[in-house]
């Protein structure tokens, strides 16, 4: 039979009635009748089932579904007027579904209201919901790993529980002197400048602010006084750029370089900061005594005595000593090559001629060109370095018939 629109109409504002009632605003209970303008319908009443929710944890997703009988139709689920579910949840009104993610702990006790569409249908129930604290977090990283004075340090404390992302602080105590805490990484690096025993209290506070501490220990081994490893300085060249590097064991580095007594040969300079002997020498120096001195971080120091020679400058030499033959009228080209001396040599032929229709390159030493005649040709060869040294040698070149 077909529902009047009047009598549905009727119907609902009923149930309308009754839920405000429920709701605190007056009106009969869930079941009971209502007598409006002499008609008395029947009111059909609800029941919700659900009696117990799972509990809840801070942070953690939540979701537990209401269920009801009685209450058909389209179905709508409320909470009672002026009372609400934990913070972070709500309740779905067409599913009947409480979920979310809860970010306060406590117990809430909160009144639910179910509606049917189809037969003004109401029904009501009160839950409790329990949500408990985050997992508070902790640290298993109790003992560090030892350091070492003047060594680069570096480890992480490991994080256990809680929610992340961590926050980590020095609460108490101090970490050894060149090491520093990451606030946000809870890692604790740099180069530690003193030895000993160290413990501090580190305070970890998680995403949902649940805190906690742990007290850390550190033993950081004291490193000997620096050492000059370097045994002995190569001998120089005047003339030919000189480079030896000063090499530093134990002690705490950063290191300072310093000659205290006796000079480096002129035209050599010591960088302070990396113990690095460079340039160019200009003079001859049999052998120059320095005293060296380091001081690493802490002031501590240590000295050695170098002795530091100079050679002079050894002549250029032509290496080539014989050319490859040639043919008239056949393109020849070779190469003069020369090593020593202060380098950028200057070639020239000193005695003799080449053979007509070859030339010398001045300055690549290259003799080249197309021969025109027969010959043997004997002639010497001049070359000339930077510093204007002298070399010579005799070469021969035969060229033959085509």
């Amino acid at each position: 039979m077909q529902r009047s629109p009047f009598r549905y109409a009727f119907q609902m504002a009923v149930a309308l009635a009754t839920l405000a009632g429920g709701l605190g605003f007056g009106g009969a209970l869930a079941g009971a009748a209502t007598k409006t303008r002499g008609f008395l319908p029947t009111h059909h009443p609800a029941m919700i089932t659900t009696t117990t929710l799972p509990e809840a944890t801070i942070g953690t997703p939540y979701t537990a579904t209401l269920n009801q009988t009685g209450a058909t139709g389209k179905i709508h689920w409320l909470v009672r007027n002026r009372q609400t579910l934990p913070r972070g949840l709500r309740l779905s009104p067409t599913s009947g579904v409480i979920s979310g993610i809860p970010r306060a702990a406590g117990t809430s006790t909160v009144g639910i209201i179910v509606v049917g569409s189809n037969d003004a249908a109401v029904g009501r129930a009160t839950i409790t919901i329990t949500v408990n604290s985050a997992p508070v977090p902790s640290t298993t990283s109790a003992t560090l790993p030892s350091g070492v004075v003047g060594a680069e340090y570096s480890t992480t404390i490991v994080i256990t529980g809680g929610t992340a992302p961590y926050r980590v602080g020095l609460t108490s105590g101090e970490l050894p002197r060149g090491l520093h805490l990451g606030n946000r990484t809870g890692t604790i690096s740099g180069v530690p400048r003193v030895g000993g025993t160290f413990a501090f209290t580190v305070g970890i506070v998680d995403h949902w602010h649940a805190t906690a501490s742990a007290v850390l220990t550190m033993v950081v081994a004291g490193n000997a006084s620096p050492v000059i490893t370097t045994s002995a300085l190569p001998v120089g060249t005047v003339g030919t750029a000189y480079l030896a590097t000063l090499v530093a064991g134990g002690g705490c580095a950063p290191f300072a370089w310093f000659i205290p007594r006796g000079e480096l040969p002129f035209g050599l300079r010591l960088s302070a900061s990396t113990g690095v002997i460079s340039g160019t020498p200009r003079h001859r120096t049999l052998g120059r005594t320095i005293h060296v001195r380091v001081v690493d971080a802490n002031q501590v120091r240590a000295e050695r005595i170098f002795t530091l020679a100079v050679a002079p400058l050894q002549a250029p030499v032509i290496n080539t000593t014989q050319l490859p033959v040639s043919t008239v009228q056949t393109p020849y080209s070779a190469t003069l090559t020369a090593s020593g001396g202060a380098g950028q040599y200057r070639w020239a032929i000193a005695s003799g001629v080449l053979p007509k229709g070859l030339f010398l390159d001045s300055e690549t030493g290259v003799i080249s060109g197309t021969p025109s005649e027969q010959v043997i040709a004997s002639f010497t060869v001049a070359i000339r370095d930077r510093r204007n040294v002298l070399a010579t040698q005799n070469e021969t070149l035969t060229v033959f018939s085509s």
